[in-house]
């Protein structure tokens, strides 16, 4: 049956002096096109929903003193992944991981330029992190002061994974 109406489909073409191309030819290649626009559409939109979704931007902190940290705000890191944090020049500073204390012979420091680091390791206060989330703190004041009773505070979560 269906070539029975292609060949009518070409009579009635054939006898108007127009070409004949078959109507299901047309409607497959109608839908081949609209099939792969539709199909580069939606890769279109996953590539800008990742681009977009994605953080590229630099940490930087809402307090004015404080110009880095490490994980940022609520960045994923590895169990053994360091916490960092850059002061502004002329300020010092302690970090808290998990409301406890790291030791500052536990910190490489560079003083004079505000910047700290923790890494977690055998016999440190965190050998290291365990999955999930965690809150870093830093208490931060003048360098040409003594540590005040109530300093300057930051604080952000970060997550780790296994």
């Amino acid at each position: 049956m269906r070539q029975a109406c292609q060949n009518a489909d070409k009579e009635l073409l054939t006898e108007h002096g127009v070409h004949c191309v078959s109507i299901s030819c047309v409607n497959n290649r109608y839908f081949r096109a609209g099939l792969l626009s539709a199909l580069g559409a939606i890769v279109a939109i996953f590539f800008v929903i990742s681009v977009s979704s994605s953080d590229t931007t630099p940490t930087k902190s809402v307090a004015s003193n404080v110009e880095k940290v490490v994980p940022p705000p609520g960045g994923l890191q590895r169990p053994q992944a360091e916490v960092s944090f850059d002061l502004q020049d002329g300020y010092i500073g302690r970090l808290f991981i998990d409301g406890e204390v790291i030791p500052d012979d536990q910190l490489e420091k560079v003083v004079s330029l505000g910047q700290y680091t923790f890494r977690p390791g055998k016999g440190n206060v965190i050998e290291q992190f365990v999955a999930g989330t965690h809150q870093a703190e830093i208490f931060y004041w003048p360098a040409d002061q003594p540590e005040p009773s109530s300093p300057q505070k930051y604080h952000w979560d970060f997550k780790v994974t296994s």
